[in-house]
């Protein structure tokens, strides 16, 4: 299974291999959006429905959730990436299963916390190395694109 990689320092993109993944529409980039704000926790329906409506949203809500949690699945396996293993109902909502370094935010801040020890160690050049791979990674502004509150 090749590696999956999800962005949101820029517009929400995901990428498993050499493929690009269709992430859908505005919305459901949303609710990708809000699980990758928390990785490994798990979000609740209502939570979620919060996070892509606000206060005004559809009367189906729930079932507008499990719709776009099967297309985001499919997409994911059409990349080559085990859908059902990434993007795991649980109880009452949604958590993302991802491997380390899998999101670009994760990704630097990781490397910010090299540069901070390779300063402390008063290794100055690496720091600053370390430091622009983080910037490097930054393709815009954060969830670009996405909707919602």
């Amino acid at each position: 299974m090749e590696a999956l990689r999800l962005q949101i320092l820029g517009p929400v993109r995901g990428r498993c291999g050499d493929r690009e993944i269709g992430l859908g529409s505005p919305q459901q980039q949303a609710m990708l959006a809000a699980l990758l704000l928390g990785p490994g926790r798990t979000a609740g329906a209502e939570e979620l429905v919060q996070a892509l409506w606000g206060e005004r949203p559809p009367a189906r809500g729930r079932a507008v959730l499990r719709t776009y949690a099967w297309r985001l699945r499919q997409a994911l396996a059409e990349a080559g990436a085990a859908g059902d293993a990434v993007l795991v109902s649980v109880a009452g909502g949604y958590r993302l299963a991802l491997d380390a370094g899998a999101l670009d935010a994760d990704a630097a801040d990781a490397l910010a916390r090299d540069a901070e020890r390779a300063q402390a160690a008063d290794r100055g050049e690496q720091a600053r190395e370390l430091l622009q791979q983080a910037l490097d990674l930054w393709r815009g502004e954060p969830l670009a694109a996405v909707p919602g509150p």
